[in-house]
């Protein structure tokens, strides 16, 4: 399977929000599906039309909220082609694909924590997992900043260890835009806001 993913295209000037969101749908076009980390928009600003656009390259689009983004606006949404998966495992074939959205800025995510059993009663033998967050693990090189060191979330490293997904991908801290490493046998992404294509 081919993922596009990407993360954070907010930005204060439509036109560049535009042309990040035009080349992803045309890279989508080399893509089986599409999934978005989160904050697409600007407080909320710039939501829907952003996704008028997404929903151009014709590809499914699995999407969790940002720290940008209402829980409820997201997970509500009813549009072809428009999936929400936060807190619902969403599986094609053997892909399983979970998603925690939201946050970004704490420590430790209890809800994330309570979720972690009904996540892995999902997973069957054979799934490729894919776990899907805002907010960066902590102390990995995904949420490292020189002045802060690591600000990422203990609960999301805990999901990782625990859950052991083939694919992490989050989003949030834009210092760390296209940022990759592994930790056991997992690849961790921050895709980044013109999208970064993943086989696997």
């Amino acid at each position: 399977m081919k993922i596009l993913a990407f993360t954070d295209v907010h930005r204060a000037d439509p036109k560049v929000i535009k042309k990040a969101l035009l080349g992803i749908v045309k890279k989508a076009q080399q893509a089986d599906i599409m999934i978005c980390c989160g904050d697409i928009s600007l407080f909320g600003q710039g939501f829907k039309p952003a996704l008028n656009i997404l929903m151009k390259a014709d590809k499914p689009l699995l999407i969790i909220h940002g720290n940008h983004e209402e829980e409820r606006e997201v997970s509500h949404l009813q549009l072809k082609n428009v999936i929400p998966f936060h807190r619902k495992p969403h599986r094609i074939g053997n892909y399983l694909f979970l998603g925690h959205g939201g946050g970004g800025f704490s420590i430790v995510d209890r809800k994330l924590e309570q979720r972690l059993a009904q996540f892995k009663e999902k997973i069957q033998p054979g799934d490729k997992v894919i776990l899907v967050t805002h907010g960066p693990p902590h102390n990995t090189e995904l949420d490292y900043l020189p002045l802060y060191g690591s600000v990422g979330c203990r609960s999301i490293t805990k999901a990782i260890k625990e859950l052991k997904p083939h694919l992490f991908l989050c989003g949030h801290i834009h210092e760390n835009f296209n940022v990759r490493q592994k930790l056991g046998q997992t690849l961790m992404l921050n895709p980044g806001p013109l999208g970064t294509l993943i086989e696997i």
